[in-house]
């Protein structure tokens, strides 16, 4: 019974770790490396437009989307609307080593501000500080987890790389379970 109990345990734990994970193939082709002496290489500003996304194998192909790609989920502009007709772009701003400035840019204007925290690690990607986890419920029992991250960092060309990783997943009862999750990465133009 006990062994049983145990196990069970330990079932369910691993059940219920809910993870958004990177694919680093998608994004090793196209990344330039950046260290601490050129991480201030990541200030300028960026076209909101998609230039390119990459598939499973890190090959660049044309965006599925058309129009604006809401890359800075930290940013809160989610419920705002992007209005086709006007142009948008970030400018990156590093205050130090850990911390970016964002700034939201509508026909030039600022719209919205924030400050992105986070660490550049050893890969040369700047990640997000931790990772956006909600649960509702009590997870696979009668319940689920949504977790997300961001990283950014630079093409070889110069261009702003944003991966973002998503997962959602749940279940009744151990037995019913459902989930969804995927992986992008993008590419913005480098407008100065």
């Amino acid at each position: 019974m006990r062994i049983f109990v145990k196990g069970s345990i330990i079932v369910l734990l691993s059940m219920m770790i809910s993870c958004a994970s990177y694919t680093p193939r998608m994004i090793n082709k196209a990344r330039h490396k950046i260290d601490a002496a050129s991480i201030s290489s990541l200030n300028g500003t960026y076209d909101m437009d998609i230039l390119q996304r990459y598939n499973r194998k890190g090959y660049a192909q044309e965006p599925y989307e058309s129009g604006y790609y809401k890359a800075f989920r930290q940013l809160d502009v989610d419920d705002k609307e992007y209005d086709s007709l006007s142009n948008y772009a970030i400018t990156l701003k590093l205050v130090n080593n850990k911390t970016l400035k964002a700034i939201l840019l509508k026909e030039g204007n600022p719209v919205d501000t924030t400050e992105i925290v986070g660490r550049l690690k050893g890969n040369g990607l700047f990640h997000f500080k931790g990772e956006n986890l909600e649960c509702t419920g009590i997870p696979y029992i009668l319940g689920g987890c949504t977790a997300s991250k961001t990283r950014i960092g630079l093409t070889k060309d110069g261009h702003l790389l944003v991966n973002y990783a998503y997962s959602s997943e749940g279940a009744l009862l151990l037995i019913f379970g459902a989930g969804m999750t995927y992986n992008t990465v993008h590419s913005f133009s480098r407008i100065k």
